[in-house]
């Protein structure tokens, strides 16, 4: 695994924030990344193409395991965060449909955005 060089890692993440493709050169071939839509950890996937030979190879957003274990506990902490006053009144359980409020009485922040 090799990290992308500047300007190209500032080109793929912006895909990632904005995009749904984004085509740039390096090393002197052309690709294109698409990104999937967020998975089960509501985050996003990507695969680089080689726009000669549409050879596809999965991107990594993060550098090792380590990193992105800890983006994925930074994202859960401000879920957790962003519930947590909800946890604690009763009537507010009423604004949750069946399924997520049993997901959130197993300990599980609910699916979705937060309430403001």
């Amino acid at each position: 695994w090799t990290p992308y060089d500047w300007p190209v890692c500032s080109v793929i993440e912006q895909a990632y924030c904005q995009f749904k493709a984004a085509e740039f050169s390096n090393r002197g071939q052309s690709y294109r990344i698409e990104v999937k839509a967020a998975g089960a950890e509501d985050f996003h996937s990507a695969t680089q193409v080689n726009v000669r030979t549409t050879m596809p190879r999965q991107v990594r957003r993060w550098a090792s395991a380590q990193q992105r274990q800890a983006a994925v506990e930074r994202h859960r902490a401000a879920a957790v965060t962003a519930w947590r006053s909800w946890f604690h009144v009763d009537w507010a359980w009423g604004l949750l449909d069946p399924k997520a409020a049993a997901i959130a009485a197993d300990g599980a922040p609910p699916r979705g955005e937060a309430p403001a």
